[in-house]
């Protein structure tokens, strides 16, 4: 079965991910990862089209910063 841990390892550090998807893997609602965005806290948004999305890459680095961050206070 897939997790978001195993997910993640096999997409592409460029493969986008819906704002759903990477409120998930990120332990957030949609809703507060909105509220990043337009704080410019949490990761790189991309857009394709109208659409915003994450690239797998992005999402692993903000999650790999604030582990170590936390590990560091």
């Amino acid at each position: 079965m897939a997790t978001p841990e195993n997910l993640t390892t096999l997409l592409g550090d460029d493969f986008p991910l819906a704002p759903e998807a990477a409120a998930t893997l990120l332990g957030v609602t949609p809703r507060t990862l909105k509220a990043w965005r337009a704080t410019d806290f949490g990761p790189t948004p991309t857009r394709i089209g109208r659409r915003v999305a994450y690239r797998v890459g992005d999402v692993r680095a903000f999650l790999r910063e604030a582990a170590e961050q936390g590990a560091a206070a």
